[in-house]
């Protein structure tokens, strides 16, 4: 089901291969062409039929919230910055999949408040 398939697939902001992917993939079915632009958008064309050719355009989102990876200390702890709208207070506690040469799972978590420095 296509739905399960792009909610199962990931494609945070500036890495949405996966989910790109599968867009054209279902697009090549009921379109007449299909493209990417220079931005990385997926863009298909299906020719009307009959005298009045009436343009409809649909527009969604490939991309998610996320994290990068901007640091891994020598015990394997890794710094994050968000990517796209996220509450980095809600996700303590949560697994999350890092992608790098494997894919491998990881949990959030964070200093103890007794040894956090007041900021």
């Amino acid at each position: 089901m296509l739905l399960e398939r792009l909610c199962r697939s990931y494609g945070v902001a500036g890495f949405e291969d996966e989910v790109r992917q599968i867009v054209m993939e279902e697009l090549r079915r009921v379109c007449d062409d299909v493209r990417t632009d220079a931005m990385g958008n997926v863009v298909g064309f299906k020719r009307g039929k009959g005298r009045k050719r009436r343009k409809l355009m649909l527009a969604a989102h490939m991309d998610e919230i996320g994290f990068l990876v901007t640091h891994v200390d020598e015990k394997g702890f890794l710094r994050l910055d968000p990517v796209g709208g996220v509450n980095p207070q809600v996700c303590l506690a949560r697994r999350v999949l890092v992608f790098g040469k494997e894919r491998v799972w990881a949990v959030v978590g964070s200093k103890p408040p007794h040894i956090m420095k007041e900021e």
